[in-house]
């Protein structure tokens, strides 16, 4: 990782709606700082609750809080947006950094590019929308498995890469046995059974590829939805929580469909989840694993 030295002061804006896990703001402190220099306006928007969530960290690193109005619509994007380009027009950063996965912001990182400004994104790795990658000039994942420090996005991709090789070429082996009883059982007439054997194995490596890429697809999807069930609150400590927000989090998150029956959803990727009640769950209850 390359230190870059900005034109202008760098900057931190982080969506504390979205960016909500105390030691993923202190990373995104750190990573900037040793990707720019030193972070000379760091804001944090969300709710009252969000926020105050996060006073530790805020408090430790001097953010300037900017709490959202109290309207039935989130206001955080709008307000975040705004100031963005108030700063632009004020001090033209040479960074400016947001803290979010959303993909609300798209519109504003084409502006502040088309101005000049580099910009960097950081997400939890659970939250991040796939679709905006290419938006910004760095995208930092928070969080990332098997990592304890951020991991940039362009080479986290190829983790799951092995598995579908090596289940694929595990299948081969019944394709060359069917071979083997062909010869036999077909001995006078030997030569359909070569002919046979080469297009046996590469359609049931097909077939195994495909079935173990769907279930390496599933796997990863009940990981993001678990460690997103994690963060909320009472949750690690067995407390009931509501299920109408775990719906929110997890279409904010784009986890959830909006078609898809929550119930059904939370049943097939969180293992001994429970609800209540079972028939039009208004709360939901689960024991994680330990970390």
């Amino acid at each position: 990782m390359s230190t870059v030295v900005p034109a202008g002061p760098v900057v931190l804006l982080i969506d504390a709606d979205n960016l909500s896990a105390p030691e993923m703001v202190a990373q995104a402190v750190r990573h900037l700082t040793q990707l720019a220099g030193p972070v000379a306006v760091r804001r944090a928007y969300g709710s009252a609750e969000n926020l105050r969530g996060l006073a530790g960290v805020l408090r430790e690193y001097a953010f300037h809080l900017c709490v959202n109005l109290p309207l039935a619509k989130n206001t955080t994007d709008m307000a975040l947006a705004v100031d963005a380009m108030d700063l632009c027009a004020q001090y033209q950063p040479g960074v400016l950094a947001i803290g979010t996965g959303d993909a609300d912001f798209a519109p504003l990182v084409l502006r502040l590019r088309e101005r000049g400004v580099r910009t960097v994104c950081f997400s939890q790795a659970n939250k991040m929308s796939p679709e905006v990658h290419g938006f910004y000039d760095e995208v930092v994942l928070l969080g990332a498995r098997r990592s304890a420090a951020a991991s940039v996005v362009a080479v986290a991709a190829p983790v799951e890469a092995p598995a579908p090789v090596r289940k694929a070429a595990a299948r081969k082996t019944p394709a060359r046995k069917s071979a083997a009883k062909a010869v036999v059982e077909a001995a006078p007439a030997p030569a359909p059974a070569p002919a046979s054997a080469p297009a046996t194995a590469p359609e049931a490596a097909a077939v195994s590829a495909r079935a173990a890429a769907a279930a390496a697809k599933e796997a990863e999807l009940s990981e993001r939805v678990q460690a997103l069930l994690r963060e909320l609150p009472g949750v690690a400590d067995g407390q009931e929580v509501d299920f109408g927000e775990v719906a929110k989090r997890l279409r904010e998150a784009k986890l959830l469909g909006r078609q898809a029956v929550m119930s059904k959803f939370l049943k097939k990727h969180v293992p001994g989840v429970e609800l209540t009640p079972q028939a039009q769950p208004r709360k939901l209850r689960w024991a994680p694993d330990p970390a």
